[in-house]
């Protein structure tokens, strides 16, 4: 008996299978050079070409069972196998890059095929919908729904277990069809740039973020001085076939904002310029949220941002934008004017009601994918110098007179008083119930606003009346945390004490393995953005729901495989007692991060965008008809 090699091999393996019905040098040797760049990290993976005669299965008519893929096609076997744990979170991507490759020369259907089904391991386990069921089984798939019913109606028998691997993905580059390549050199283009270039070794070379395991090890950091820096950085990397991504403060717990390849980091690009008379701000798109209220506040004026202090602009406006100004103003995007942007094809364009109109409405609410913002034109509006803040400490045999409480205050809330209730451990590691919030007005106000939290008798009270530049410095604490992390953003329509419970009950679980994590309802006056018709841009989450921020963070490497089910668990009981529509939500679009880089096809795309995304298929179609921004629920082009 022959002894199979294979089975003796060590190490962390995945696999997929690709399907081609074109087989010849070209396209075996663009396999061959993705597979080359593979083997630098994981020198045991492999690709192989299996032909076997299918006559046989093709002539079966594809009703006479289950299986579907009764097509005349060769399946290639695509598998990573390495024994660098540094590798394990990138490895899905790349065997993702290499199945793309390998069957992309072949027909769509072949391109758009989740391989044979015995090697589709990438895709089995993504079961928050049934779309890869769907694909897999083809025409079959009604008449398996039916059986289904009659034997596991309960859905015992399920594969709801995502593999922790798959946090990512991003559709192919694109290659420079049609851009001529205006470096002779990447020294060149380095020396081109007025910000700077760097590679993996040389100093600024800087992948950090707020959630480490949302990074990539890019090739190549272009960090802008200025737009014509974004222009030269898009236009190489097309010319060499180098994905791109974009980053702005590094929040993002997703790789939405990280690459392989060349990573646009926008953190130098932070000016901030007021127009007084106009009480317009012009912020380029790195400039981060403390930065512009320090700025703005120097006229007395403020524009629409977050609670939290480091992260930037761009982000937050094309993704929503909420916070404590959401009751009088709005979103973010609401507020947004114009918008300066790079396109795929290198062009600088504006983005206004009065140009380029489409991009305008694309952009208010479709992230990064229509190109890269370099300037956000943002409303100002009169603010006063200072705020009322508040935060309530509590313990947990308080939680049902908590409960109660805000939903009494709920009923009376004023458009410029919101507040959170975050449920975390304590520095004592106690669990503990907080009240934060604000009441932009006086201490007078606010201390009518806010006197039922202070008489159901917190263990510990902070009030005060402070400089409105420090509002969004009193989440810094988070901003220091250490570990790993992922977070998602549940909606509820229910909030009682049943409902908190389960989702207390459902969070105790998880502390004793990701003891910093935490959960947090944000009570902002939702009914400016609610009246907002749906079609008016692309933000589709017009709904009046509550947020809950579900946050893991872990230290303990081992935990990394299991933190994506962890979260969507967690997400799933804080969501359980709601509306259908609640439940099947896949949370506020700026903390989607679980969904956003799941681009194998636009399901979730489709699913965030709603009855926008037709729309949104016809304008990226037009400004990147080539998917060059494929990172954040990526959109397709139409047709």
């Amino acid at each position: 008996m022959q002894k199979d090699p294979f089975i003796a091999i060590p190490g962390g393996k995945l696999a997929v299978g690709a399907h081609i019905d074109k087989f010849d040098l070209d396209q075996v040797q663009k396999s061959w050079d993705t597979w080359s760049e593979l083997v630098k990290k994981a020198p045991q993976s492999f690709i192989m070409y299996e032909f076997y005669p299918y006559g046989k299965v093709a002539n079966v008519p594809m009703e006479n069972a289950a299986f579907s893929q009764r097509h005349l096609f060769v399946t290639v076997l695509c598998t990573a196998i390495w024994t660098d744990d540094s590798f394990t979170p990138y490895a899905r991507d790349e065997v993702m890059k290499l199945k793309r490759v390998v069957s992309g020369s072949s027909c769509t259907a072949a391109q758009e095929s989740l391989g044979y089904s015995n090697y589709a391991d990438i895709f089995c386990t993504l079961n928050e919908t049934d779309e890869y069921a769907r694909k897999l089984f083809g025409p079959n798939y009604p008449r398996l729904q039916e059986l289904k019913k009659k034997y596991d109606p309960d859905v015992i028998v399920s594969l709801l277990d995502p593999d922790p691997q798959q946090y990512s993905t991003h559709a192919p580059p694109t290659f420079a069809l049609g851009l001529s390549n205006m470096y002779s050199s990447f020294t060149a283009f380095k020396e081109s740039v007025k910000g700077t270039v760097r590679e993996p070794g040389e100093d600024g070379y800087n992948l950090s973020k707020w959630a480490p395991n949302g990074t990539k090890p890019s090739k190549i950091i272009v960090t802008p001085e200025e737009t014509e820096d974004i222009v030269k950085a898009i236009k190489y990397a097309r010319s060499e076939g180098l994905d791109i991504a974009v980053r702005g403060g590094g929040h993002s717990t997703s790789t939405a904002s990280a690459t392989d390849d060349l990573l646009i980091d926008m953190r130098n690009m932070t000016r901030v310029r007021v127009d007084e008379a106009n009480k317009i701000a012009y912020i380029q798109a790195g400039a981060r949220i403390h930065d512009i209220e320090v700025e703005t506040m120097k006229y007395g004026l403020a524009a629409v941002v977050g609670v939290c202090s480091q992260v930037s602009i761009a982000g937050y406006i094309l993704g929503g934008g909420l916070g404590y100004s959401t009751g009088s103003y709005g979103l973010a995007l609401d507020n947004l004017v114009s918008a300066t942007v790079v396109l795929a094809s290198g062009e600088i364009v504006k983005a206004s009601d009065s140009e380029n109109p489409d991009l305008f409405w694309a952009l208010r609410g479709s992230g990064s994918n229509f190109g890269v913002v370099a300037e956000v034109a943002v409303k100002l509006h009169s603010q006063r110098a200072d705020a009322y803040s508040i935060r309530y400490v509590y313990l947990p045999a308080q939680l049902p007179q908590v409960v109660e409480a805000i939903n009494a205050w709920r009923k009376e809330q004023k458009d410029h008083e919101a507040i959170q209730l975050l449920i975390t451990l304590g520095p004592d590691g106690n669990p503990y119930v907080i009240i934060s919030g604000l009441s932009n007005s006086t201490k007078e106000d606010g201390e009518v606003a806010y006197k039922r939290f202070v008489e159901l008798g917190p263990v510990q009270v902070t009030n005060a009346q402070i400089p409105y530049i420090e509002v969004s410095n009193q989440a810094n604490a988070y901003n220091d945390l250490p570990g790993n992390k992922t977070g998602v953003g549940a909606q509820i329509d229910v909030f009682d004490l049943p409902q908190v419970q389960k989702s207390w009950d459902a969070w105790n679980e998880i502390v004793k393995k990701a003891p910093l994590s935490a959960f947090m309802y944000e009570f902002y006056p939702y009914k400016k953005v609610a009246t907002v018709p749906i079609e008016q841009t692309a933000f589709a989450q017009r709904h009046e729901m509550v947020t809950v921020l579900c946050m893991l963070i872990w230290t303990d490497e081992s935990f990394t495989f299991k933190a994506r089910d962890e979260l969507l668990r967690l997400k799933s009981v804080v969501s359980g007692s709601s509306s259908k529509d609640a439940q099947e939500s896949l949370g506020y679009m700026n903390y989607a991060d679980p969904f956003s880089t799941l681009n194998e096809t636009d399901e979730y795309a489709k699913k965030m965008f709603g009855p926008n995304y037709p729309r949104l298929q016809e304008i990226k179609k037009k400004y990147d008809p080539e998917l060059v921004f494929n990172k954040w629920f990526a959109i397709r082009p139409a047709n």
